[in-house]
């Protein structure tokens, strides 16, 4: 964000985001050391805004296809979130935005 809000051109902006996948199936944003810990599975990755490229994944441990899919959806919907977030920012719009990943259903604000 920084080489951005200087004026620097740039290819395009990248945003991460981390899902933990509970045993029950039940998705979490963004966790908490203690909640990844206790997941069954925790995925991280990062997408390039523009072109919706995933550029970085990562996951470890053991869900099944569907809670894989659902967690890697999720994971898409928070970083195009904060993509446009971020061009928020850029623009001088994104002041005052505090807790705009806290939605762990995926609906973020």
């Amino acid at each position: 964000m920084l080489l951005a809000n200087a004026g620097i051109e740039l290819y395009d902006l990248v945003a991460a985001a981390e899902i933990a996948v509970s045993g029950k199936g039940e998705l979490v944003v963004d966790p908490t050391f203690g909640e990844g810990e206790g997941a069954a599975c925790v995925m991280a990755g990062a997408v390039m805004g523009g072109s919706g490229s995933v550029v970085a994944f990562e996951s470890r441990g053991d869900v099944g296809l569907e809670e894989f899919e659902k967690g890697k959806e999720l994971l898409e919907r928070a970083c195009g979130k904060r993509e446009n977030l971020m061009r928020a920012c850029l623009r001088g719009e994104g002041g005052g935005r505090k807790g705009s990943f806290d939605d762990n259903e995926g609906g973020m604000e």
